[in-house]
């Protein structure tokens, strides 16, 4: 009688057992340090069952770090794409950007892109995204177009700018010239309707508004939330807690006006309001209490020669 087969190594296993071994001992401390070596060499399981981007984000787009197409539609072909969760894309083209639509169980994207493919990858997640960081690429070159967002399942929405974004449609050193008699964001027509500004202020009004019953998180930088609320009231949105159920921090920078009749707003549909102003190292913790009563907590967001504190205002 034959002797039961030992496997002599690791790589005699099926492949499933070698991805799970290398995925727990992974989950460890979260290094590549220990199973690195054994990815690479292990060609199968590293082409075949994209074990690496299992474990850390899929980068495509035009950056030297990010995978060429050619290996992206050789892990579509393979039916690999339903194993990945993670997708970073780095100033994708449209053709690249399209290719989200193939990765149907994905759970967080961050995207560094200009608006026009933001709005076209926006119409091609799959309902499955529930986190989305967004970095946009201030071009001068911008076809904006309003499109239809089907509502994912997002649970937190990050928003960034490379550059401020031009609220206005003149040139340059006009503007520059015109902000010293611009209006505070609280006025209406803070943002030009056909600015750079404008058109993100309305897609990220559509976007919260898609989201509103998932969404639990909200962070905009460089953008005005009060803008962002003109966007959702000229398109009939309408804030309320009902319609906004999970929505637990907003968080917001100094582009948004310290104006406490707006912000508090905010707070019919979140239960805090974070208010960060990296000029003047502050930060205002905002929170409505049972009986209507709004508390701020000051703090310093930067040791201080005289010792820091905050206090309630």
């Amino acid at each position: 009688m034959d002797k039961e087969y030992q496997p002599k190594s690791i790589l005699d296993l099926p492949y499933p057992l070698i991805s799970r071994i290398l995925y727990e001992r992974w989950r460890m401390d979260h290094s590549f340090q220990h199973i690195l070596p054994m990815m690479k060499t292990c060609k199968e399981l590293y082409l075949q069952h994209g074990m690496l981007y299992i474990l850390q984000p899929l980068n495509i787009g035009a950056s030297s770090i990010c995978m060429l197409d050619e290996a992206v539609e050789r892990i579509i072909q393979q039916q690999a794409a339903s194993r990945i969760r993670a997708i970073s894309f780095y100033s994708p083209t449209t053709h690249q950007s399209s290719k989200v639509s193939e990765f149907r169980n994905l759970t967080t994207v961050s995207v560094l892109a200009n608006l026009n493919v933001l709005q076209r990858m926006l119409a091609f997640l799959p309902a499955s995204v529930q986190h989305l960081s967004i970095i946009l690429e201030v071009s001068r070159l911008v076809r904006f177009s309003k499109i239809n967002i089907a509502p994912f399942n997002l649970k937190t929405l990050t928003f960034r700018s490379t550059s401020c974004l031009k609220r206005t449609r003149k040139l340059s050193f006009l503007d520059v010239i015109n902000s010293l008699y611009a209006k505070a964001d609280s006025d209406r027509g803070f943002y030009e309707m056909k600015s750079t500004a404008r058109q993100v202020a309305v897609l990220l009004a559509d976007l919260v508004y898609s989201n509103r019953k998932s969404l639990e998180y909200l962070d905009l930088k460089m953008i005005s939330l009060i803008q962002v609320y003109f966007a959702m009231r000229d398109q009939g949105y309408k804030l309320s807690s009902i319609k906004f159920p999970q929505l637990e921090k907003i968080h917001v920078d100094q582009t948004t006006m310290y104006s406490v009749p707006f912000l508090t707003y905010w707070l019919k549909v979140s239960k805090e309001l974070i208010y960060d102003n990296d000029y003047l190292a502050v930060k205002y913790v905002m929170k409505m209490d049972a009986n209507g009563q709004l508390h701020v907590q000051k703090d310093v967001t930067k040791p201080s020669g005289g010792g820091g504190g905050g206090g309630e205002v």
